[in-house]
C-alpha cells in the first residue's frame, strides 16, 4: 500500500494511505502491458495450494491471481473447473 506525506495542523508531515480507489488504479496500471510476466492461472492455482503453510507466499499467489483475473477475464471459470477456490480456501 502506498502512502502519500501531507503536513499536518503542527506543520509536520504525516502518511496518509491511498485511497482504495488510488490503489486499485495502481495495480491496473502495474497489471497493463504486463500480462504476459504473469504466471498462468493454472500455475497460480497450483501455487496457492502448495504455499498453504507460508502466509507471505500465499498472499502474493492471492495477489498475482486477482491481477491475472484482472488481465485476462476469461480465466474466471479455470478457478472453479480446476478446484481453484477449493485450493485456496483449503490453504487459509
Amino acid at each position: 500500500m502506498a502512502v502519500e506525506l501531507v503536513a499536518d495542523s503542527s506543520g509536520e508531515r504525516a502518511e496518509e494511505p491511498d485511497t482504495k480507489e488510488q490503489e486499485e488504479d495502481r495495480e491496473e496500471a502495474a497489471t497493463e502491458g504486463n500480462e504476459e510476466s504473469l504466471p498462468e492461472l493454472l500455475d497460480l492455482i497450483d501455487a496457492a495450494e502448495e504455499s498453504a503453510g507460508n502466509v507471505d507466499a500465499l498472499a502474493e499467489v492471492i495477489r498475482n491471481i486477482g491481477r491475472r483475473i484482472r488481465a485476462t477475464p476469461g480465466d474466471r471459470d479455470l478457478l472453479s473447473d480446476f478446484e481453484g477456490i477449493a485450493h485456496i480456501c483449503k490453504a487459509l
